[in-house]
């Protein structure tokens, strides 16, 4: 099965502590702004390529409410190559509970009709992520519950919907690392396996303005449809 991969799985989970696709409940503060740059590379079990850049402006509209716009450019080989912009977005985060070591939030987002045709989904589709974090000392345990809004585009795909389980750990002043469990519904159909995988990376912060990120992305269940593995690496710069 040769096929484009699904640019949602890229631009829907994925805007978070880089490279982990669970949403954080960190928050810029009011009038702060943050640009990323996320390049990710995947290899599916059919044998399809995608690599991706994605940049992203967010900004600090109150202090536990980001705005954020992003635009992913993509290349894709499956047996012929395609590439250009994919789906435009934007996402609101608020994180209304904030206690002394647990923050509980959301995040609606949509992926607007942008892109070019074979990386879009044809019309405007949409997300939602709950997402729950706990910080005991150093470590960070994350929840994210999430649905995505994609069954309208196309009548072979359904809504997809799963959870993110993160556990990030601080290592001294400038280095986190963390992994990440993943289980989703995939939005093909005709899958009837659950889309089942591990993210394994660290972010280094050599001064607090700047984060450099890199991971490693690898599938739990073997299906022709879904990603073998994955390289995941990010610049984002606050100001």
């Amino acid at each position: 099965m040769k096929k484009l991969l699904p640019l949602t799985l890229i631009a829907s989970p994925v805007f978070a502590f880089f490279p982990f696709t669970g949403e954080d409940t960190q928050t810029l503060g009011k009038g702060k702004f943050q640009l990323e740059l996320q390049s990710s590379h995947f290899k599916s079990y059919d044998g399809s390529k995608e690599t991706s850049i994605l940049t992203q402006l967010t900004v600090g509209i109150f202090d536990n409410v980001d705005l954020a716009v992003f635009v992913p450019y993509t290349w894709v080989s499956n047996g012929e190559n395609v590439r250009g912009f994919g789906d435009a977005g934007l996402f609101i985060k608020h994180v209304p509970l904030r206690f002394e070591n647990t923050r509980v939030g959301y995040r609606a987002q949509v992926n607007l009709d942008t892109g070019k045709r074979g990386l879009g989904n044809g019309t405007s589709t949409y997300s939602l992520n709950l997402m729950l974090e706990h910080n005991i000392g150093s470590t960070t345990l994350n929840v994210n519950a999430f649905y995505n809004k994609v069954s309208h585009a196309k009548q072979d795909l359904r809504d997809s919907r799963g959870i993110a389980l993160g556990l990030y750990r601080k290592v001294g002043e400038k280095l986190t690392v963390g992994g990440e469990l993943n289980y989703q519904v995939p939005e093909e159909k005709e899958i009837n396996k659950r889309d089942l995988y591990l993210i394994f990376g660290l972010v280094y912060s050599p001064v607090d303005s700047l984060d450099l990120s890199i991971g490693f992305h690898k599938n739990v269940n073997k299906h022709e449809g879904f990603t073998d593995y994955g390289v995941l690496a990010g610049i984002a710069y606050r100001f």
